[in-house]
Order: structure tokens, then C-alpha cells, then sequence
């Protein structure tokens, strides 16, 4: 008998709650609408009665079918699914509803569709080969040595070691190999630097604008 009353006091409950918020259905919602969704004063554009948020909903005003002409930055949407797994509502008029999730995007897609080459090709196009979907930084990398000599892979020179007069300064009283111009053996990066810190040199230069000026720094 006891368990009896116990359900329909809880039926009687449910019963009251939904009928509130079908009488006022601003006491259902979380919070406010972003700005941009803010004249969708009905909750059936988004959601599904007593299921909740829809990515039907979604595009039937989100339209990505045509990928051409969507901006680079974004032409994954036309997947057209997802939608939930990166955007929310209800957290405020200016919040920002969008949290990428790359784990759900198309894994052929290329990672220079959005992302900047910050490698400039050196490394090719497959960016999964080194980083993470979550994280840039690179699992388990281990900086090589002070005997590696391939820094130019992927460190490039700054313009100041590409100016000729600048190079020849900089590597004056450095032994080059024989027929070496200044401007190739600037990629010998290890003859001034030490792999922990860039800034730290082997030796000093002097990189004055001239002979005759004398100043000499680090």
C-alpha cells in the first residue's frame, strides 16, 4: 500500500511540474538565448518536445549543403551532423556557443583547411602524423641534440641572417667548407647556438653596421 501512494504522489507531481511548464514555458529554460538565436521565442525550433535539442532543428535553418561556397574555415559543417557535440544555448545573450570537438570531424579532412601551416610544407600535409586532435603539442617529442646539424628543417633563418653583409658578419672567423658561401653556411645553425636555449651563444659576433664602427654584442 505503501509503495502504492508513494508512485501516485509522485505521478501527481510530475503531472503538476509539466503542467507548469506548459503554462509558462520561460520557467523550462536554463538561461538566456544567445543573440543571435534571440527572436526564437518558441522552444519547438530547437527542441523536441520532452527530448529535447534536435540537430534536425538545427538545419532546418543551418544550411551547409553547398561546401564551395561556405568560407574554409567552416566547410565541415557540411557533414551536417554533430551540431550538439560542439555548440550549446542557454548561456547567455553574448556567451560563446561554440567549442570545437575535433574527434567528430571527417578524419580525411585536411588539417590546413582551418589550421595555419606554421611549418610552411617542410613537414608535408599529414599534421596527425606529429600532433593530437586535443592538444597541439606533440606526444612524447624530444628536442635533438646539440650534435644534430639539420636545424634549418625546421627552424628557418630570420631575415637578419639572410641580409648578405649581415651573414658574412656573422660568420666571420667561423671555418666554412671549401666554395661555402656565407649565405648557405647560415644554416649551420649549431656553429653559434646551443639546443636549450636559443638566445645562448657559442661565440660572439660582430654584427656592426660597419667595420669601423667596433660594436660588438652578444
Amino acid at each position: 500500500m505503501k509503495k502504492l501512494l508513494s508512485r501516485m504522489a509522485v505521478a501527481v507531481v510530475a503531472v503538476a511540474a509539466a503542467a507548469i511548464l506548459w503554462q509558462d514555458k520561460s520557467a523550462a529554460r536554463p538561461g538566456p538565448l544567445h543573440e543571435a538565436h534571440g527572436e526564437l521565442s518558441d522552444c519547438t525550433y530547437c527542441h523536441v518536445p520532452w527530448k529535447g535539442p534536435s540537430e534536425e532543428q538545427c538545419l532546418a535553418c543551418h544550411d551547409f549543403s553547398g561546401a564551395s561556397l561556405l568560407a574554409p574555415r567552416i566547410r565541415f559543417h557540411a557533414e551536417e551532423r554533430f551540431c550538439l557535440a560542439c555548440h550549446r544555448e542557454h548561456l547567455g545573450e553574448n556567451a560563446k556557443i561554440s567549442a570545437m570537438n575535433h574527434h567528430v570531424l571527417n578524419p580525411d579532412l585536411s588539417c590546413a583547411l582551418c589550421h595555419r601551416d606554421i611549418h610552411k610544407g617542410r613537414f608535408g600535409a599529414d599534421c596527425r602524423e606529429c600532433h593530437r586532435m586535443g592538444s597541439f603539442r606533440v606526444r612524447g617529442y624530444t628536442h635533438p641534440g646539440q650534435e644534430n646539424r639539420e636545424c634549418h628543417r625546421c627552424h628557418p633563418p630570420p631575415a637578419s641572417h639572410l641580409d648578405p653583409a649581415a651573414a658574412r658578419r656573422i660568420l666571420a672567423g667561423h671555418e666554412t667548407a671549401e666554395g661555402e658561401s656565407a649565405e648557405s653556411a647560415v644554416r649551420d645553425c649549431h656553429l653559434c647556438h646551443v639546443t636549450h636555449d636559443w638566445g645562448e651563444l657559442l661565440t660572439r659576433h660582430e654584427i656592426a653596421s660597419g667595420p669601423e664602427s667596433g660594436d660588438s654584442r652578444p
